[in-house]
């Protein structure tokens, strides 16, 4: 459903209709997935029962309120399934009809109907599961409400392509599992929330701008341009304030979880550079495999050891790459939708990039490793490994959509 629907909103915004258009500017599409907290799908950022978990811990609710809150949540579950399930009709007949008379505008004259009438309905039931919530405080609870909508901004438009930009420091420091904390620090958090949200209240100034300029079956590539740069600028300054902070946020923890915290949110600054790899998932898997001997478990360790020591400084010079890049803004931009992101780019592919060749770097060192997991392995036991490359699909110059090679990791 992921894919699909995202080829849908590509086809609707004029992408297979206009491949003159496409030609002549040579605009490449990367489709990238970012369910936010609830789910893939469409359906945008609904609220999670993660979500009301935190609601419940800001706001300090009993145990009864919690239930209460809740038993709120399955029914607003449920009524979001049922709309989700509306719109996957309404994509599932656009696409017989598309089958039928292979005509694209199909998508173009009846996407946005569907989307504007799924996202009005999430947007309702949001707003009267929250008032529902709300109506179960007591008076000193409520006056706390503003965190409930500060937590609720980060889980919407706390989400992007710029490396830093969707991380939480309040999550960071909340995995450090560091116990009580010090007046100091739960000052410097809260001044982190206060500048985090002033940040994210620009990125929902301009939230739909993206859609905006595909909607209709038009393909506006000014208005694309426009709508890129006004979400750069925005997630630019949401990277700022995370920087600023973790600097200060860093020296003020003790001693020994400094280190752990400036790991912590390079891995979220950077997760398709430091999530775990294709080889690293492939070797967690080898070990579990029916049948695995001592001797190749100890040899699959090896590997293992070797590919960390290699990976590292690789990893290191593709996020710098990253960074170079994001700072020059030569790469293309993003479009930020409720299913996900696109990542757009404007002019021919460049291979030669800084940016291209440590990511070509990283993506051989993966190659020569899997070939060495493989090297351990029967051929049976290498019949049960995951596939080795993940798939993201891309618009060509062509017009034509394509699946391709996923990234790095």
């Amino acid at each position: 459903m992921q894919y699909q629907t995202m080829a849908a909103l590509i086809v609707a915004c004029g992408l297979a209709a206009a491949p003159a258009a496409l030609a002549r500017q040579e605009v490449r599409v990367g489709v990238t997935m970012a369910s936010g907290e609830g789910g893939p799908g469409g359906g945008g950022n609904t609220i999670s029962r993660r979500g009301v978990d935190k609601y419940a811990a800001a706001l300090e609710m009993t145990s009864e309120q919690k239930e209460a809150a809740v038993a709120l949540h399955e029914g607003y579950q449920a009524a979001v399934g049922e709309v989700q399930r509306a719109f996957a009709e309404s994509i599932a007949e656009m696409r017989r009809s598309f089958e039928e008379s292979q005509d694209p505008s199909v998508f173009g004259e009846k996407m946005p109907k569907a989307r504007g009438e799924q996202r009005a309905k999430l947007a309702a039931l949001e707003k009267s599961l929250l008032a529902d919530l709300r109506a179960i405080l007591t008076p000193d609870q409520a006056q706390r409400w503003s965190k409930v909508e500060r937590l609720r901004r980060r889980e919407t438009h706390l989400r992007g392509m710029l490396s830093g930009e969707s991380v939480d420091l309040t999550e960071v420091i909340a995995g450090l599992r560091l116990g009580e904390t010090d007046a100091t620090l739960r000052d410097a958090l809260e001044d982190y929330e206060h500048d985090l949200d002033r940040a994210l209240k620009g990125k929902e100034a301009i939230a739909g701008g993206g859609e905006a300029a595909l909607g209709g079956g038009q393909f506006d590539i000014e208005a694309m341009r426009k709508a890129m740069n006004e979400q750069r600028e925005a997630g630019l300054k949401v990277k700022e304030v995370n920087e600023r902070h973790a600097r200060k946020l860093r020296e003020m923890l003790p001693e020994t979880a400094r280190e752990r915290f400036a790991q912590a949110v390079r891995r979220e600054s950077f997760p398709m550079v430091y999530r775990p790899s294709r080889v690293s998932r492939t070797l967690e898997a080898a070990e579990k495999l029916e049948g695995v001997t001592t001797e190749q478990r100890q040899r699959l360790r090896e590997v293992r050891e070797q590919y960390e020591r290699e990976a590292g400084p690789l990893n290191d010079r593709w996020a710098s790459a990253i960074e170079e890049a994001e700072k020059e803004g030569a790469e293309g931009g993003v479009m930020l939708g409720d299913g996900g992101m696109m990542r757009m780019s404007f002019g021919p592919e460049q291979s030669d990039t800084p940016r291209a060749i440590a990511r070509r770097a990283r993506r051989e060192l993966d190659d020569r490793f899997r070939q060495q997991v493989e090297k351990v392995l029967t051929p049976e036991q290498i019949k049960q490994l995951p596939p080795p490359a993940e798939q993201v699909m891309e618009g060509g110059p062509d017009g034509a959509i394509r699946v391709i090679r996923g990234g790095g990791g």
